[in-house]
């Protein structure tokens, strides 16, 4: 984690939060946005490459006003997905559809749990022991998560996912 920090720039002191995956519109960030614009100490990391072009200007526009808001689009090579995961605490998913997540498995094999909506699959994968579920569509319900969450041992949810 500290060395993967050191290159993207984040404090060891700073909490962190990945989104990751292709910046697709049935992810809906602007609830991320909602849930994460005024925590303090908390950087969210926006991750992957451009689909929506509506999401992506939506997401630049988004970063002017939060710094603590930091988007890193393109292809992202194997090599370097470890980068983002190492140096997140938890990973967060804003589904408002979807079947199945191969980032959500990805997550866990970084030992990193999962903060997703309640879409799908995702109950399938997620659970109490190694995530948390909220309903799509509700910024303050991802709010009380992300700070539920920070509040208990994610480290030990992490362990438990992997």
């Amino acid at each position: 984690k500290k060395e993967t920090r050191e290159i993207l720039n984040i404090p060891m002191t700073r909490r962190v939060i990945l989104c990751f995956g292709v910046l697709r519109n049935y992810r809906v960030y602007e609830y991320l946005i909602e849930a994460t614009r005024e925590m303090a100490g908390t950087d969210i990391l926006v991750v992957g490459r451009e689909h929506d072009k509506e999401v992506y200007a939506d997401l630049l526009n988004h970063q002017k006003q939060m710094p603590h808001l930091r988007l890193i689009s393109g292809w992202i090579p194997d090599n370097e997905v470890q980068i983002y995961f190492n140096a997140s605490d938890i990973v967060v998913l804003p589904y408002t559809e979807i079947t199945t997540s191969g980032v959500t498995l990805l997550a866990y094999t970084f030992s990193r749990p999962v903060i997703s909506t309640d879409v799908g699959g995702m109950k399938e994968v997620v659970n109490e022991k190694i995530g948390m579920l909220v309903p799509p569509r509700n910024g303050r319900a991802l709010k009380e998560a992300i700070e539920k969450m920070f509040a208990m041992d994610y480290e030990a949810m992490g362990k438990n996912a992997h």
